[in-house]
């Protein structure tokens, strides 16, 4: 009777072990994500956005390639995202006009990816990209 509380103890231990729950990284989450960022210009620093399906918003950059989670976002604003994504025709757009300063938006979902990249003087951007870009850009503002 005397081992019955430590044993139980430690079987709870080893089951809540096993309940851990699955820390992902841009390189391996298996599920939708956008990839978004901008770089360039006197010191080539790009910076890097991720934001998977799941509302998680990670960062990194060429100087540090560490990921730091931002913030979550409510999956249904980034479910409208694909969403205008698709409704706006995007994944047929294509545009790779890097610039002195560049702007990019990767949409990744499942094998395909689909990269707009932007900033250079020859080809005029769709304006949606623009919106998209801009409203992706603001989620990446931490709130005090």
């Amino acid at each position: 009777m005397k081992f019955l509380v430590p044993l139980m103890i430690l079987s709870c231990l080893f089951l809540f072990q096993y309940c851990k729950t699955t820390t992902y990284t841009p390189e391996n989450y298996p599920a939708r994500q956008i990839v978004f960022g901008s770089g360039g210009g006197f010191a080539g620093t790009y910076n890097h956005f991720y934001l998977f399906e799941n509302g998680e918003l990670y960062k990194n950059s060429s100087t540090d390639a560490a990921y730091k989670k931002v913030k979550k976002l409510k999956k249904q604003q980034v479910a409208q995202l694909f969403n205008n994504y698709e409704k706006m025709g995007l994944k047929d757009y294509k545009i790779n006009d890097p610039g002195n300063m560049s702007f990019y938006v990767e949409f990744k979902i499942g094998d395909n990816n689909h990269k707009m990249l932007w900033g250079g003087t020859n080809e005029t951007v769709d304006p949606n990209v623009k919106t998209i870009y801009s409203i992706l850009t603001r989620f990446t503002k931490v709130e005090k």
